[in-house]
């Protein structure tokens, strides 16, 4: 089985992910930002249940480059599922995977998505640039997509 390492997976989407895949038998990983007693309810009730199904939670900041790599060194599948203001720190994570230098395969948030083809209007053009500029770093991280 495969070492899974879910970015986003208190999300939405996210805690569908980590269902899925502890639900076919991959030890699976989220990392998210730190939670505290304070934390929104549900983040907290999620942590339990995912802690319950064997969910390893690792917390920290995307800023921690060091922490990333030494986390992505002991993974073979990265999915990130962030939200769209986030899309963008994707990057540090791409960088964390090229120095890691073992990561089988990366689904980035955009992934399914063809940027390419989509004609928009201003205000949804600025997210597209940014998605396609996370598609041009994990094809140029040489990392399978």
């Amino acid at each position: 089985m495969s070492k899974i390492l879910v970015f986003g997976g208190i999300g939405y989407l996210g805690k569908h992910m980590v269902r899925a895949s502890i639900m076919m038998g991959h030890p699976t990983y989220v990392y998210g930002r730190p939670i505290n007693p304070n934390s929104h309810p549900s983040k907290l009730e999620l942590h339990k249940e995912f802690k319950s199904m064997g969910v390893t939670l690792i917390q920290g900041e995307l800023s921690e480059h060091e922490k990333l790599v030494s986390i992505i060194q002991q993974i073979d599948i990265v999915i990130c599922v962030l939200g769209a203001p986030h899309i963008m720190e994707q990057l540090k994570i791409i960088d964390a995977m090229k120095i890691a230098g073992n990561v089988k395969r990366f689904i980035p948030s955009e992934f399914g998505v063809e940027d390419e083809r989509v004609v928009a209007l201003p205000p949804f053009q600025d997210y597209l640039d940014k998605r396609r500029k996370i598609r041009s770093a994990s094809i140029a991280s040489g990392i399978p997509y």
